[in-house]
């Protein structure tokens, strides 16, 4: 489950309690435990992946694997970890049309992978720096990236980003 953490009570779908008290950062609550011993948080949707929304640079971490990443401030970066086999991050841009510069550094680690824009497809090959660039970005532009242990690929995206190479 990642961010959430449990210290009980865990309340199973059968009805009985087992435990006291119950942590998260958002306040106290009771976990729900079903037959198959999974643990939720109530109000968690079974299988969504973690959302994080960022205002500033942001380091991603190997932990945060999974993770939707939303950006609604303009000129900022998001630092992707060391790659390893299969790390998945999506990056979204979350600000008004026009209004986000939105970057994504690899280090020195190749992003390789395709854009389609504009019915055109442009290739990013050895990049390290993708960029959601400030005047043609779309609330909603987003790209998705996957790790092969060695380097970084696209794996999805809309809206117009841009790939520079080291």
């Amino acid at each position: 489950m990642g961010r959430y953490s449990h210290s009980g009570p865990i309340k199973s779908t059968g009805g009985f309690e087992v435990g006291a008290g119950g942590s998260e950062s958002t306040g106290t609550h009771t976990g729900i435990i079903d037959s198959s011993g999974n643990i939720t948080s109530p109000g968690s949707v079974a299988g969504a992946s973690p959302y994080s929304l960022k205002a500033d640079d942001y380091t991603v971490t190997a932990a945060e694997s999974g993770t939707i990443f939303g950006m609604a401030t303009n000129a900022k970066t998001f630092t992707l970890p060391a790659a390893a086999a299969g790390l998945t991050y999506t990056f979204i841009n979350t600000g008004a049309a026009a209004n986000n510069n939105i970057l994504i550094d690899s280090g020195t680690v190749e992003i390789d992978g395709t854009f389609v824009l504009a019915a055109s497809i442009v290739i990013a090959s050895a990049e390290t720096l993708l960029t959601n660039t400030q005047g043609s970005s779309i609330k909603g532009d987003s790209v998705t990236l996957v790790s092969d242990g060695t380097g970084w690929f696209i794996i999805g995206s809309t809206g117009i980003w841009a790939a520079t190479a080291p």
